[in-house]
């Protein structure tokens, strides 16, 4: 009985992915149109249940992240999304957030 607990209980924590909020401290926001087009990038990534802006700072702004999964799987996802206009770093990826910067292309 041990042994199928603990297989069942290693199985279900692998499946599982809590969801968490995510700060996201977004550098190069001096142009607000291409800081907007992020934020939809963001909302468009599955697993994000909501964004909501923390803080708002000359070229810098704060943003939380209602996301299903972890800051590390968030920041690869955020790798695949192409945007036109502009392009992303990801230069820190923390337990609890990340830090990104926004390039105009």
């Amino acid at each position: 009985g041990e042994a199928i607990s603990k297989q069942i209980a290693a199985a279900w924590e692998k499946g599982f992915q809590a969801q968490s909020m995510v700060r996201i401290i977004v550098e190069g926001t001096g142009d607000l149109v291409n800081f907007v087009l992020f934020r939809k990038m963001l909302d468009d990534i599955s697993g994000v249940e909501g964004i909501k802006t923390r803080e708002m700072r000359p070229d810098t702004a704060t943003i939380m992240v209602d996301y299903t999964g972890t800051p590390k799987n968030l920041a690869e996802a955020m790798m695949l999304k192409t945007v036109e206009n502009f392009g992303i770093n990801i230069t820190e990826v923390s337990e609890d957030h990340l830090r990104v910067e926004i390039v105009s292309k």
